[in-house]
Order: structure tokens, then sequence, then C-alpha cells
């Protein structure tokens, strides 16, 4: 049941994809292109055996596991998930905001409650 419908959802994806690209003057064989690839992407996923669709989950699951535990202690909530802002977040974050910008003076970010200090 799941499968059809991502399949579905895919191929609506693809076709307002089609018509955006028409309507905005892109080339035409361009479009169809990129249908036929999003098509092809969503059935190659959808063919994936169920043990490598879970290894996938299990990974990201392990991942976001390490996220929450890897990290300096936030303050906030207790739990080991801080981790360093990065340079290029804070610069992009103060060319869009200015001084309003909420990571001035900020350092770490956690992963679990969001809480920047």
């Amino acid at each position: 049941m799941g499968t059809a419908i991502g399949m579905w959802i895919c191929l609506i994806l693809a076709v307002i994809s089609f018509l955006v690209g028409v309507s905005n003057g892109a080339d035409f064989i361009g479009c169809v292109v990129g249908f036929v690839f999003v098509c092809l992407g969503m059935s190659i996923f959808n063919s994936a055996p169920p043990e490598l669709k879970q290894a996938v989950k299990d990974l990201q699951e392990k991942e976001s596991q390490e996220k929450l535990s890897n990290g300096c202690k936030c303050p906030k909530c207790g739990m080991n998930a801080g981790y360093e802002i990065s340079l290029l977040r804070k610069e992009a974050h103060l060319e869009e905001y200015g001084l309003d910008s909420i990571l001035i003076g900020k350092n770490y970010e956690c992963f679990n409650c969001g809480h920047m200090w």
C-alpha cells in the first residue's frame, strides 16, 4: 500500500515539475528527461529489497542516536547533544537577518531541544 502511495506522490510531483518547467519557458526536452528520471528513480527505490530499506532505516536511526549522545552537554535539557554552529551558517544568518540574527554570540546548538548558547 505504501509503495503505491509513494509512486502516485512521485508521479504527481513529476507532472507538476514538468508543467512548471514548460510554463517557465524551459526546454521541453529537458522537462521530459527530468520527468523520466524522477519516475525511474521512484521505481528503483520501490523495487529495492526490504532488507536494504531496513538497513538504511537502521543507519539513519543510529546516526540520529549518535547525534543525541556524542555532543557537548546542553545547559537546557542536559543531554549530550550540543554541536558547534558553523561559521558559514553564522555568516549566512547574519547576512539574512543582520543584527537581528539569533546566532550572534551563540557557539553551540542542541540537536535535542534546539537551545543555543
